[in-house]
């Protein structure tokens, strides 16, 4: 990925950051998000996947934990895939690749029963299926915080339902459900028993290429509800109040034809396998400051005064903006120590320019986004 990164949006007229950058040692990873109407959010990564070294299994189990394949009440009602062990994911130049075949692989739905069961689909537990997938779920569980993924799609991938989303004690947040065969469209969804106010969720339309290119979808999480991003653009938002601890889902799966809309699209002839969803990285980012002090200036100096750890000045920053609307996401930049790592996303609809400065004032990085 590109050191700086942008989007666009119709609501900002450009404007200029100036960095002035210190050489400091400062290990743990920033995200400062900046708003429009004065709020400022600050975030620090707790929990990451770069995909630099392989599969981690310190982190990270192959399967559910309650199976290798996820079981419906019917056969019509569950994929058409088995979740093998890792054979499935394979990791190229810093990205993993989840990948779907089209092949005869057989293996226990439910590991801790046996192999002659019958499940509550009418199936034997040990059965063979016509596709092998993969997926990742944390050992860890989260709550409240920034949470990120950079992905692409294959082409030609019909029927494949590649997903990112958090579950938990029978909550679920899908950051992302999207299909094959619904390019530009994504699927957000909250659905819990715990506190919410039942289920809801829908597809949205974006202005995204999901096969073309590598795409940001990120979810915020807070007292107030959820807000989903692609790419720093917010495309939904709900009040779901809830707060109960749940586990990163990362999975590619093929669906069954079953009612022709929705997920239950199978694959069809131009269905191209292996079929992969691409991950550049997997983030969670918890939340430790908030604040309403932007668009003064002193709020976001404070703010990064903090993040740099001096309390005199050395950096500066200049902003002009026009926002229109409230919690609409402006700025966001990523910082962890390295001065030539900075990440800024700018969402302008004019062209915006990025300078970063060392300590004894050299322009290091003049970037127009």
């Amino acid at each position: 990925m590109s050191k700086f990164t942008s989007g666009r949006y119709s609501l900002v007229k450009c404007f200029y950051f100036f960095i002035l950058l210190q050489e400091i040692s400062y290990g743990q990873q920033t995200l400062l998000n900046l708003y429009a109407k004065g709020a400022i959010d600050r975030y620090e990564l707790v929990f990451n996947e770069e995909f630099d070294n392989g599969l981690n299994r310190d982190k990270w189990l192959t399967s559910f934990p309650w199976g290798r394949h996820l079981t419906g009440a019917t056969e019509m009602q569950e994929t058409q895939d088995y979740i093998t062990d890792g054979n499935n994911l394979r990791f190229e130049e810093g990205i993993g690749y989840f990948d779907a075949r089209k092949e005869l692989t057989c293996g226990v739905s439910q590991p801790w029963r046996d192999s002659t069961d019958i499940l509550e689909n009418g199936k034997m537990n040990y059965r063979c299926f016509d596709y092998s997938t993969a997926l990742l779920y944390s050992k860890n569980d989260f709550s409240f915080g920034w949470y990120e993924i950079s992905f692409r799609q294959s082409e030609n991938s019909n029927g494949t339902w590649p997903a990112f989303w958090l579950f938990g004690a029978s909550n679920e947040i899908d950051i992302f459900e999207n299909k094959g065969e619904r390019n530009g469209e994504t699927h957000w969804d909250v659905h819990c028993k715990d506190g919410c106010d039942g289920k809801k969720g829908g597809w949205s339309k974006i202005k995204a290429d999901f096969f073309k290119d590598f795409n940001v979808i990120s979810l915020e999480w807070n007292a107030q509800g959820q807000r989903w991003y692609c790419n720093g653009k917010n495309y939904k938002a709900t009040r779901q109040s809830f707060n109960n601890r749940m586990n990163i889902i990362v999975n590619q799966a093929v669906s069954r034809t079953n009612d022709n809309k929705g997920f239950w699209v199978g694959p069809d002839a131009t269905t191209k396998f292996p079929a992969y969803l691409a991950v550049d990285y997997i983030r969670y980012y918890k939340n430790i400051y908030r604040g309403n002090r932007y668009p003064s200036g002193k709020g976001v100096s404070e703010v990064l005064q903090e993040l740099m750890g001096k309390e005199n000045n050395n950096f500066r920053t200049k902003i002009s903006l026009s926002p229109k609307t409230k919690r609409q996401l402006l700025i966001s930049i990523v910082y962890s120590g390295d001065k030539k790592a900075i990440t800024v996303n700018s969402l302008s609809k004019q062209s915006s320019t990025i300078y970063i400065y060392d300590s004894s004032g050299k322009q290091l990085i003049r970037k127009i986004i």
